[in-house]
C-alpha cells in the first residue's frame, strides 16, 4: 500500500508526506507529530491518507507503520 521509491515524473508516492520521494520512517514520525498536535508542517498531507477517507487520523498512522514493519 505504501510505495517505497519514486522516480521523476511518477505519480506522488502514497505515504510520502514530507515529499522526499519515499514512504519511510521519517514520514511516520512526521505524521505522529502532527497527530500529537506538535508544530510540524506536512508537505503533502494528502499522501498520508492511507485509507483514502480524506482525513489524517491514527488509522493512517497505523497503516504506515504496518507497511514499514512488514
Amino acid at each position: 500500500m505504501c510505495s517505497t521509491g519514486h522516480e521523476p515524473g511518477d505519480d506522488p508516492v502514497i505515504g510520502d508526506i514530507n515529499k522526499d520521494g519515499a514512504c519511510d520512517m521519517s514520514d511516520a514520525v512526521l505524521l505522529m507529530g502532527w497527530l500529537l498536535k506538535e508544530d510540524v508542517t506536512l508537505a503533502d498531507w494528502e499522501a498520508g491518507g492511507m485509507n483514502k477517507d480524506g482525513k489524517l487520523t491514527a488509522a493512517d498512522f497505523t497503516l504506515v507503520k504496518r507497511h514499514l514493519l512488514a
